[in-house]
């Protein structure tokens, strides 16, 4: 399986974690690749573990980031030119992927665009003074994610998750 368009994509961006409120991403690095498919599209003994013998983890899927709560996969078809992004529960007894992206490069650059606009360093229980909270910025990030990742409702859902948060949060 070739890894060159993620790799490079992987090293551009040069992200290992963005944090949005109680929300975030694990992101690899390109030497971590391989050992991302462990439980995925390979068995730790080294089987292969994709195609209908197996379970329903498709040939072309490669894992390169998760969430940071759930720890659910973050993964790309390599075997689509485009190279969509999508997510799945883990642990749900089959992938049901979900559409992050319609490609790798605007996904990226989503984290990147995340990265800039906020102040995290982990996770939160709580907001803080870095937490993003006004609507109007919230508003604004939603339309440049929505825009870069072709109205994907997975941004979407993401700021509505944060605004439900900082409500239950009361702040």
């Amino acid at each position: 399986m070739k890894y060159s368009k993620l790799e490079a994509e992987l090293k551009k961006h040069n992200l290992s974690e963005v944090y949005f409120g109680s929300q975030g991403f694990i992101i690899c690095s390109s030497e971590e690749l391989e050992s991302e498919q462990l439980g995925y599209s390979k068995h730790p003994d080294g089987t292969d573990l994709t195609g209908s013998d197996h379970g329903d983890w498709l040939e072309g899927w490669v894992v390169f980031a998760r969430d940071a709560d759930l720890g659910d996969p973050i993964f790309t078809d390599t075997k689509d030119e485009n190279s969509p992004v999508y997510t799945a529960m883990h642990g749900a007894g089959e992938w049901c992927p979900e559409l992050v992206s319609p490609n790798l490069e605007a996904f990226m650059s989503s984290l990147s665009y995340l990265a800039v606009s906020t102040k995290e360093d982990c996770s939160r229980i709580e907001p803080n003074e870095n937490t993003i909270t006004d609507p109007n910025e919230l508003s604004s990030l939603e339309s440049k994610l929505n825009e870069l990742n072709e109205e994907s409702s997975f941004w979407s859902n993401f700021i509505e998750y944060h605004q439900e948060w900082l409500e239950e949060s009361d702040y």
